[in-house]
């Protein structure tokens, strides 16, 4: 009979944190955040990854819900990422929101991810954070809303030389 991993744990600043089981809306926008962007995306140039472990190098271990990185990046024998993603993207859920809101924001902005974003499956909105070239601070953020109403409520997002295009109804449908 085969053993049953441990719950993993992500280590932020040296503060454990507990990861919790994924629920169905945090699954089903992470699954679709996903098809959209490796339908976009230059996989010759950027490979992108859910929930895979990424250590930094002030210690830092996270499971972030979606990365873009740049290829080439360094995965260890153990199948950890080493670098700094080009795009993240998490998706809160009850257990996640202050964490995803504040001590997340503050790791990726260190570590120099271009973009961060933050699903709300619930509320149905993303809050969308780019790296200022110069400051290297996230001082912008644009929250970006799905409308019912709307015929097509699309968000651009640029990831390296790549153009994303997403529909907010798709990243948010519930099948």
């Amino acid at each position: 009979m085969a053993l049953l991993e441990e719950i993993p744990s992500e280590y932020i600043g040296g503060v454990e944190f507990k990861m919790s089981p994924t629920n169905f809306f945090h699954f089903n926008a992470t699954s679709n955040l996903s098809d959209i962007i490796n339908r976009q995306i230059d996989r010759s140039k950027y490979k992108l990854t859910a929930d895979v472990r990424l250590e930094t190098k002030d210690g830092a271990t996270v499971y972030p819900d979606i990365a873009v990185y740049e290829k080439p990046f360094t995965v260890t024998d153990k199948g950890t990422i080493k670098g700094t993603p080009c795009f993240v993207a998490e998706v809160v859920s009850p257990s996640t929101r202050e964490k995803d809101f504040t001590t997340k924001k503050d790791l990726y902005e260190r570590l120099g991810a271009d973009y961060y974003w933050i699903v709300d499956p619930y509320g149905k909105y993303i809050m969308a954070y780019h790296l200022n070239p110069i400051s290297r601070t996230y001082n912008g953020m644009k929250v970006y809303q799905y409308d019912e109403e709307a015929e097509q409520d699309s968000v651009r997002l640029t990831i390296g030389q790549c153009d994303i295009e997403l529909d907010t109804a798709e990243l948010f449908q519930q099948n």
